[in-house]
């Protein structure tokens, strides 16, 4: 009797395990693409949440991943947030720059125009998905912007940025 408790005691132990670690996991791999619409309304309200970081007083490292939370990857951050210039530690605190200035080229999404203009492609490695885009002559010189999705979190969010 003591032998079958414990073994249906570990069977369910075994099977929480599984459930707990598979619960708050996603795979962007078995998800379809978001439509080119889809990606040009993420890409439109990141980038206003990006803009908005002018309006804050200081944020903590862990305050910053939050912040950028909603559309922006941890690795997102560490990659091209951090290390782009745009920000600087000022007493532990994460704060803009340069106030009065564009972000630096490189380190900012310019969204597309037009969904017509957006190529989203899947990837097969790690669920990625590509999506690319022509960014006309303005402020910045004309390049094509290289961006990397994922599902995260019941959602797209960008994990990467290339110029």
């Amino acid at each position: 009797m003591r032998k079958r408790w414990l073994m249906v005691t570990c069977l369910l132990l075994v099977s929480l395990l599984f459930t707990a670690c598979g619960a708050d996991t996603e795979e962007s791999a078995e998800l379809p693409a978001p439509s080119a619409k889809e990606v040009l309304v993420l890409l439109n309200d990141a980038t206003e949440l990006d803009k908005s970081i002018y309006d804050q007083d200081g944020l903590t490292t862990a305050q910053l991943y939050d912040f950028y939370k909603p559309y922006f990857t941890k690795s997102y951050v560490d990659e091209v947030i951090i290390p782009g210039g745009n920000l600087m530690q000022n007493d532990g605190k994460w704060v803009v720059a340069f106030q009065d200035t564009e972000p630096l080229e490189g380190t900012v999404i310019i969204p597309p125009l037009d969904e017509a203009e957006v190529r989203v492609t899947p990837r097969d490695v790690d669920g990625e998905v590509n999506v690319r885009y022509e960014v006309p002559e303005e402020l910045y010189p004309a390049h094509t912007q290289k961006l990397t999705l994922v599902f995260k979190d019941g959602s797209w969010k960008v994990n990467s940025l290339e110029w």
